[in-house]
């Protein structure tokens, strides 16, 4: 998989991860649920993100660098 294409799929999993999280809130939000919501498998997940904390805290990361 090309890197452009790993830095997209990333992109996508963390949108999918922003929308279940504001709609169902973190502890609501299953690693397998973001995978179904987003069409991947769960081991893609792990391969862009140790874990649900680090997935969330990416996705703070961005939203700050969006700001900013």
């Amino acid at each position: 998989m090309p890197r452009t294409d790993g830095l997209k799929t990333k992109k996508m999993i963390l949108q999918v991860a922003e929308e279940l999280f504001a709609e169902k809130g973190f502890d609501g939000t299953s690693i397998s649920m973001i995978a179904k919501a987003a069409k991947v498998n769960r081991a893609l997940i792990y391969y862009h993100f140790k874990d649900k904390n680090d997935l969330v805290v990416s996705l703070f990361r961005s939203i700050i660098e969006e700001l900013g």
